[in-house]
């Protein structure tokens, strides 16, 4: 666990910093800043105003597209009982297919999960149960671990389509 800061410059290490540069990267448009959080003692992405302890610096990023329109019904699921829905509104990606994963996802994650969580990630993208891996909105990893950031959609035994979405930490825990 990092130190709190003091009067000299906080030392941080590097994972530390791509989390919490993840963490503001995904929250575009807001005024952010980079807290000393005392009540978890650890550095966390909030909004400016956040009354969680010492503020280190403010932080904004730009959208390209300010009030860019999601329209997350564009996906819709269908269950092994016939049934359609709309993909939740909580997801900003879906890899689909192997290379999409082994080019983009584990590359990507790699910098930010421990040996444990990336092997879990791997056994998922190995499975014949898993369809697709969902990346979940926005991208917190001082609140999250990286496995609760991903979700998985994947085919219960028995059936031959998706049947559910599972986040993927809950999905290690029962294919350790």
């Amino acid at each position: 666990m990092p130190n709190p800061p003091t009067t000299a410059a906080p030392v941080v290490d590097a994972s530390t910093l791509r989390k919490l540069a993840e963490s503001a990267d995904g929250q575009r448009d807001e005024d952010l800043a980079i807290f000393w959080d005392t009540t978890n003692g650890v550095y966390r992405v909030a909004k400016r105003d956040a009354n969680i302890g010492p503020k280190i610096i403010d932080v904004r990023t730009a959208m390209l597209q300010p009030g860019r329109q999601v329209i997350p019904d564009m996906v819709q699921l269908k269950h092994a009982d016939g049934t359609l829905h709309a993909l939740q509104p909580i997801y900003d990606a879906i890899f689909w297919s192997e290379s999409s994963i082994e080019k983009f996802v584990i590359p990507y994650y790699t910098r930010l999960l421990t040996q444990a969580e990336l092997a879990a990630l791997w056994r998922a993208h190995a499975s014949a149960d898993v369809y697709a891996i969902l990346h979940m909105e926005p991208s917190i990893y001082e609140t999250y671990t990286g496995l609760e950031t991903l979700h998985l959609l994947v085919r219960a035994p028995g059936f031959a389509r998706v049947t559910d979405i599972v986040p993927l930490s809950q999905w290690a825990t029962a294919n350790p």
